[in-house]
């Protein structure tokens, strides 16, 4: 080579499409390793037993239930003093 120009437009991804496939491979390769990294995380996790998320569960179900009641008292009782006033 004198120093010219690759005449070949393979040459250094020349082509739009080669560029794209080299992009496909980049992409596929960081989501396999993000992939990989989420798999080492789920193991360091520590799940709940059964027991405690019979519990847990228990206990946000019983909160939820005196809120609704809660809410649902406050709102008869406002609803009411409204149509006094209204009335």
């Amino acid at each position: 080579s004198t120093g010219r120009a690759s005449v070949s437009k393979t040459g250094g991804c020349g082509f739009k499409s080669c560029l794209a496939c080299h992009f496909y491979a980049i992409m596929f390769s960081k989501i396999s390793q993000f992939i990989g990294d989420v798999r080492v995380e789920m193991g360091k996790v520590t799940w709940p037993t059964r027991e405690e998320l019979k519990t847990s569960t228990a206990i946000v179900l019983a909160l939820s239930l005196a809120l609704a009641v809660f809410i649902y008292i406050v709102d008869t009782f406002l609803a009411g003093i409204m149509e006094f006033i209204l009335i």
